[in-house]
């Protein structure tokens, strides 16, 4: 993977060197399930991608920033403070 081009995260312990390929493969690895997943909860997600949770809701979030892409994330309330979440597909140029 080229990391050059991948845009960089932030967080007051982010160290590119040390964090940088773990955690853009582990969003390009939320992204890819999520295209055609439909409405999942952050625990499928994680038992899915056997990733831990926070993880994931974090690189959700990630997807909704400008520069990884300025993704819509839709979420809906299922129950008991369980949410599921959808990506919505990339808008297309005209």
């Amino acid at each position: 993977m080229d990391l050059k081009n991948e845009p960089d995260f932030d967080g007051d312990d982010y160290q590119p060197a040390r964090d940088k390929q773990r955690l853009t493969t582990g969003l390009h690895k939320v992204r890819m399930y999520m295209e055609n997943a439909g409405w999942k909860t952050i625990m499928q997600i994680s038992d899915d991608l056997d990733m831990y949770s926070p993880s994931v809701s974090a690189m959700l979030r990630d997807l909704r920033k400008e520069r990884f892409g300025g993704r819509t994330v839709d979420r809906r309330y299922v129950m008991n403070g369980i949410y599921e979440y959808y990506l919505m597909p990339e808008k297309q140029d005209d």
